[in-house]
């Protein structure tokens, strides 16, 4: 696949990425989030001058694979080779809420991004699973179309054929915080009770987990945070995906008391300890920070971004890794095909005089045969007295004195000998003169030109890469 004229929906089309949905209701903490006046033209052209290090590092990365300034990228190279293990890689993080109903997922999505694309407020029926990804037009793209647009996703369709129609992707021209390099996968609330999902959430949400890199799980103190379908996944995603996972109060300005508060906050707590073992977990409290209203809540909100950060990090790390790796596995391919190929020419020069060599003991067969035949009916004053078999007389002398110890009666057994030798040394030949495929100049040429590619130019961008990576921390980019 290749990236679409939406994106920038960037790394998404080309890596495994997650969904997301609708959430939650509004309420005192929901943000107070005004739709940004939409990019001009220039503003897009001016994305590439504005983006980060980390954006920059993983486009460059992305380039190589995809060869978009040397014309030979990493997968045309790994293609030709019959490489199946190399893939593009992923541009951005994908992070995944999860939450009850009402636990403001959506309005968190809507506060970072700092427009408004994700609903808040929406009926439980109506929720679905909602990508929420950067690009360079804003765009809605229903279930198909984003199936068409990371044909990926498609194995969702195992849970249940119908699940398309629960799924949308949000495309954002915003820039706002480190939204460029992030997909956001929104949920369905989670609720209990006689309510019954039109497909199986449960289900599908585990699904979606194995594409994530971070999942937060916000938990309402007014609401369903206790709800049981909430813990029966917390505990089943925290088998396999505990690592990635993070947990929060939400909304917890809703609450002012501090008693009830730290009430909620130890009813929550309990019930994660007996579902999630041999692990420890924090629960801080979070809320959207309003101009309009002040509160004394902790707000570890900022340990979120912190988070998020943190992962994109990683995931520059890795494609700096997987750079190498990938850089490793072809330079090793071409250097095995090359030995292969100078290993072949040596089996075929061999095979070739041992070819020639059985070839000639077969011809020389009939010739013995001939000599045998012309010293039983010629004899040597006949030989003389012709002068142009002076020479085969000179031959026929050499081997006429062994010729004649064979006892006449055994005279038939030789001539059939002779036969039998020439056959076995002409089946001789033909078995080892039998020559391996060997390449072609051109074929030696394009494969060294790949391997200087790799070693020189790829290698030397990822030592470049990394030293602008690492600049990061002493230029100021990171400072708060």
């Amino acid at each position: 696949p290749h990236d679409s004229d939406l994106a920038h929906v960037d790394g998404m089309s080309l890596s495994r990425r997650k969904g997301a949905g609708s959430d939650t209701r509004d309420g005192p903490s929901s943000p107070d989030v005004t739709p940004k006046k939409r990019a001009t033209r220039n503003d897009i052209l001016s994305d590439h001058f504005t983006a980060s290090t980390n954006e920059r590092t993983m486009q460059t990365i992305f380039d190589m694979y995809a060869g978009a300034s040397s014309g030979q990228g990493i997968m045309h190279i790994a293609e030709a080779l019959g490489i199946k293990d190399i893939f593009y890689p992923r541009k951005k993080i994908n992070v995944m809420i999860i939450g009850n109903h009402s636990s403001g997922k959506s309005s968190f999505i809507n506060w970072y991004v700092g427009e408004h694309v994700q609903k808040t407020g929406v009926a439980i029926e109506t929720q679905g699973f909602t990508l929420v990804t950067s690009g360079k037009k804003r765009e809605t793209l229903l279930g198909v179309a984003t199936l068409q647009l990371f044909p990926h996703l498609s194995d969702i369709k195992a849970i249940q054929d119908t699940i398309t129609k629960h799924l949308a992707t949000e495309v954002s021209i915003s820039n706002e915080r480190k939204f460029a390099e992030i997909t956001f996968l929104d949920t369905p609330g989670l609720v209990d009770g006689s309510f019954n999902y039109t497909f199986p959430v449960d289900e599908a949400i585990l699904w979606w987990a194995q594409y994530a890199d971070l999942i937060l799980l916000f938990f309402d103190p007014i609401g369903q945070a206790l709800c049981h379908r909430t813990m029966s996944i917390v505990e089943r995603l925290n088998e396999n995906y505990g690592d990635k996972m993070r947990y929060y109060l939400s909304k917890a300005d809703d609450v002012d008391n501090e008693q009830d508060r730290q009430k909620v906050l130890i009813q929550i707590t309990q019930n994660l300890s007996s579902k999630i073992r041999n692990q420890k977990f924090d629960l801080p409290t979070i809320y959207l920070p309003r101009a309009d209203r002040k509160s004394h809540v902790p707000n570890a909100i900022n340990e979120i971004l912190h988070d998020i950060e943190k992962t994109i990090n990683l995931n520059v790390q890795r494609g700096l890794n997987q750079l190498e790796i990938d850089s490793k596995k072809i330079v090793d391919e071409i250097n095995a095909r090359l030995d292969q190929d100078a290993a072949n020419r040596r089996h075929n020069s061999s095979a070739a005089r041992k070819g020639l060599m059985y070839s000639a003991l077969a011809c020389l067969m009939p010739i013995i045969l001939v000599m045998y035949i012309m010293c039983g009916v010629m004899d040597r004053q006949t030989l003389t007295q012709r002068n142009h078999f002076y020479h085969v007389l000179v031959a026929v002398q050499t081997v006429a004195h062994w010729l004649n110890m064979l006892p006449e009666q055994y005279s038939l057994h030789f001539m059939l000998a002779l036969g039998v030798l020439f056959i076995v040394f002409i089946l001789a030949s033909k078995w080892v003169w039998r020559y391996k495929p060997t390449l072609t100049k051109k074929d030696v040429s394009v494969l060294r030109d790949q391997r200087r590619y790799i070693e020189e130019t790829v290698m030397q961008r990822k030592h470049d890469l990394y030293q602008d990576y690492f600049a990061q921390f002493v230029s100021g980019e990171f400072d708060p």
